[in-house]
């Protein structure tokens, strides 16, 4: 259920904001992009993703793969805790059930040569 407080705008700050090319082989032929690790942890539950390439067909709907993990000491860094199929060029809103810190991971389709990632987070102290 979304809480009235989550939809007041001005407390999202945006946390990641990056445009990620593929690495071209040759003309018309390049490498997929390689999985992106977003360099920050996030704290809040809370967050609105969005993966994004304006030039990419309409019928095209799997903007990209999200993985939430989190740190398990004494078995592994990245222990996913929840796996997702994100619509292209839409913003999801998730709110993922955790009390800990976690991180972000990003599995781009291999057709696209380019994917712009967009990530908010709620910060209720804004």
């Amino acid at each position: 259920m979304i809480d009235q407080q989550l939809v007041d705008g001005s407390k999202w700050a945006t946390r990641y904001y990056e445009k990620t090319e593929a690495v071209y082989k040759e003309a018309n032929s390049y490498y997929p992009i390689p999985p992106i690790v977003i360099p920050i942890t996030f704290s809040n539950g809370n967050v609105i993703v969005y993966p994004y390439n304006p030039s990419a067909p309409s019928y095209w709907w799997l903007g990209a793969k999200l993985e939430a993990r989190v740190t398990v000491p004494g078995i592994d860094d990245n222990v996913n805790f929840i796996q997702q199929n994100l619509r292209l060029n839409q913003k999801t809103f998730l709110q993922l059930q955790t009390t800990v810190s976690y991180s972000l991971k990003f599995e781009i389709p291999w057709r696209f040569n380019e994917m712009t990632i967009g990530i908010w987070e709620y910060d209720p102290t804004l």
